[in-house]
């Protein structure tokens, strides 16, 4: 009979779908801001044989308020076992869908490909997903309860820990990114850049300086987050991708290593001297990076002083 076939064939497909994501260790987050490499880096650890990681799925902010995944009836505090495996199942499903079509349609953003081919094992080590700048808006949001609430489900329906990844580059040129693409979207020349309102750098400030001031209370608690540096990346790829991996409890691949190191670039944009500043938002910035440890390494690379304009 074919209909018998079919069914046991597509019991076995799911059984074995199933057990392939049985081995995840690590439920992979990113938070921070836009504009510091977090495309890169989430595309470099999706290209990892053993590691799957969504570009943009938004699974806190999104993908958890679907009614697939709102399953428990009283927010995920009465959630049962079979609650959390309905969860985990659909998570997966919109993590893997979305990392599949990337990798066959590319994997691009504002402007750039992402895209780095590395056949992929049937093992599963690593699931995650790239959307750092909404992770930490919802940080910001109710003191982050809701944020808690949500990386909690996550911890109890995979079993495993989430650990989030913290990239950082120089953040005036961060912000001058940030600040432009805000305002002039993601198609126009550089030039624009002496154009950007000074509303704009101030709102961006005032983003990054609220935003890593939050990060750092999460580091008190109970999450695993991980600082790294988009500069180090393009400066001692082989050194960070090892880190990637011990992290992740990844095998470390050197043919991976090399189809990476064909899409790093060796140097960053330094849009900051492309753009007006005002001076007393400069100031602050320059003030938070000479007094946050982990900025310390920005407290010499300023704009050029004439750049920086006086506000009335």
């Amino acid at each position: 009979n074919i209909c018998f076939f079919v069914l046991i064939f597509s019991i076995l497909a799911h059984s074995r779908g199933e057990s392939t994501y049985r081995n995840v260790t690590r439920f992979l987050l990113f938070v921070g801001h836009a504009r510091t490499g977090h495309t890169l880096v989430g595309s470099i650890i999706d290209s990892h044989p053993n590691a799957i990681v969504a570009n943009e799925a938004d699974v806190l902010g999104r993908v958890l308020k679907k009614p697939e995944a709102m399953v428990c009836g009283n927010g995920y505090t009465d959630c049962d076992q079979t609650d959390l495996d309905k969860i985990r199942s659909f998570v997966t499903s919109v993590i893997v869908s979305n990392s599949k079509q990337n990798r066959n349609s590319g994997r691009f953003q504002t402007g750039y490909d992402y895209t780095i081919r590395v056949n992929k094992s049937e093992i599963v080590l690593v699931l995650g997903d790239k959307k750092g700048g909404m992770t930490t808006s919802l940080l910001l949001k109710n003191n982050g309860s809701l944020f808690d609430e949500r990386v909690s489900v996550l911890q109890r329906a995979f079993g495993v820990p989430v650990v989030f990844f913290h990239v950082l580059r120089n953040p005036f040129d961060m912000i001058a990114t940030q600040a432009f693409r805000n305002q002039f979207g993601h198609k126009v020349h550089f030039d624009s850049f002496k154009n950007v309102s000074f509303d704009r750098i101030t709102k961006a400030v005032k983003q990054f300086v609220a935003g890593e001031e939050a990060i750092a209370e999460m580091k008190k608690g109970k999450y695993e987050v991980i600082d790294f540096f988009y500069e180090d990346l393009l400066d001692h790829t082989q050194k960070e991708l090892e880190r990637y991996a011990e992290v992740l409890n990844l095998p470390f691949s050197k043919l991976w290593r090399t189809e990476v190191e064909k899409l790093v670039y060796p140097t960053s944009h330094a849009t900051r001297d492309l753009m007006a500043w005002p001076r007393d938002v400069y100031e602050v910035l320059k003030a938070f990076c000479e007094h946050v440890p982990l900025l310390s390494r920005y407290k010499s690379v300023y704009v050029q002083s004439a750049n920086i304009q006086e506000t009335k």
